[in-house]
């Protein structure tokens, strides 16, 4: 078989040479697969543009022009990061077809590689079989990077810290940010870190962001930085320095402990109180005396500021977060000469972002009205036990974060320059 498959393949070069009159159409396999060519100035043109790029996508657009009686049986796009003349079936370039049936046509590319050049062009198939390209364009990708500040440490206290960033310029392509901390200087992500909370209002634009840390060692010197990621780099704000510090100073008295013990409700307050004294102790820098006293007579709980404590006889207020409710008024929320000063929402920065930081939202205001503010006020036991969301509907702030919060926030409010007269 290989010898006559040989025989025929030499016998066919004299044939095509010498015998005019042989019928050609034997060696055409389909006539439907025949090329035609027109005329120079009778074929359609295709024009490209570059819109909306941006690091993460583009949309290329291509317009038909010259189009007379042609009519249109294939159009789409090819694109190459290493083929500067992108073609149908050349290697490195991809082809996406077009189902649109207008003289405009577009794709949108979402998945663009930063630091990389792009060669697009587009094409149309006639029914005339030609194919005709657009010239080709080109574009880069890159990713700016972020930058951002560390602010000045406002609320450290013995046990936590809140730490804020700001955004100078948000950057592309941002896959996380945050704080990072060390009693090392200038710590970085490898050192320990917190992501912070989304603070993006649009996709422009990115302002103050921060972290709650807790659990930190009385009396010691750490450094912090705020960071940002992108696909490009990460970057970092200046190294600042703060001093956690030796807590609050709180001290109390429990009187009518006969009644209270007669009644059942000795442990309770006494457990309570203790577990208050506790929060306020490492998580706010302030002191205060406490008189506590058990009063059938008072149908919740309240407290001057003076110090002066009633508990009622209502098992449902004989605990931790009606007592540091309470301590706030002690402490001058509602009872304070200068309280209503303050705007509502709170218009001070302090107080303000220690909430928003707690709440994970940079939205959340702090509101309050002649005697109470929330949230964090722990105005009813819900608040705790159920948690409040924040305004994204991203997070819940409740149990024990939300007394740490509580305590938090009216250290700051007294920074911001609530008295206690």
């Amino acid at each position: 078989m290989k010898k006559l498959i040989k025989l025929i393949l030499l016998l066919q070069i004299p044939v095509l040479a010498c015998c005019e009159k042989m019928d050609e159409s034997q060696f055409v396999i389909d006539k439907s697969y025949e090329v035609k060519y027109m005329e120079k100035g009778e074929l359609p043109q295709v024009e490209i543009a570059i819109k909306d790029l941006t690091p993460s996508q583009v949309t290329f657009e291509a317009t038909i022009k010259n189009l007379t009686d042609q009519t249109i049986s294939r159009r789409g796009f090819l694109y190459s990061t290493i083929n500067a003349e992108p073609t149908i079936g050349a290697a490195g370039v991809t082809n996406r077809l077009s189902t649109a049936k207008t003289d405009t046509y577009n794709y949108t590319l979402k998945t663009l590689k930063v630091d990389n050049t792009y060669y697009v062009r587009s094409y149309i198939i006639c029914n005339s079989k030609d194919t005709i390209y657009s010239p080709v364009a080109s574009f880069s990708t890159a990713a700016k990077s972020p930058i951002v500040q560390t602010l000045p440490i406002f609320n450290c206290v013995k046990k936590a810290a809140i730490v804020c960033g700001q955004f100078i310029e948000s950057g592309d392509l941002l896959l996380s940010y945050g704080i990072c901390i060390s009693e090392q200087p200038n710590p970085t992500i490898k050192n320990t870190h917190v992501e912070a909370s989304d603070t993006a209002t649009d996709g422009n634009y990115r302002g103050k962001f921060g972290v709650f840390f807790d659990n930190l060692k009385e009396n010691t010197l750490y450094h912090v930085r705020a960071y940002a990621i992108n696909e490009k780099d990460t970057v970092y704000g200046d190294n600042r320095i703060f001093k956690t510090s030796q807590g609050g100073s709180f001290s109390w008295q429990f009187n009518n402990i006969e009644g209270a013990k007669a009644d059942g409700a000795y442990e309770r307050i006494l457990t309570h109180v203790d577990s208050a004294m506790y929060y306020y102790r490492n998580y706010t820098n302030l002191n205060k005396f406490l008189w506590v006293n058990y009063s059938p007579g008072t149908p919740t709980a309240d407290c001057n500021i003076e110090g002066w404590m009633r508990v009622g006889e209502n098992p449902r207020y004989q605990w931790v977060g009606t007592i540091q409710h309470e301590m706030c008024h002690a402490l001058g929320v509602g009872t304070a000469s200068n309280w209503n000063s303050f705007g509502s929402p709170w218009n001070k920065e302090q107080a303000t972002l220690t909430l928003r930081v707690m709440m994970k939202d940079m939205s959340v205001n702090l509101i309050h009205d002649g005697m109470h503010f929330w949230p964090g006020g722990i105005n009813q036991q819900e608040e705790v036990t159920q948690g409040t969301p924040n305004n994204k509907g991203t997070y819940t702030l409740k149990g024990h974060l939300m007394l740490k919060a509580n305590a938090m926030v009216i250290n700051a409010m007294r920074n911001d320059g609530l008295t206690t007269y």
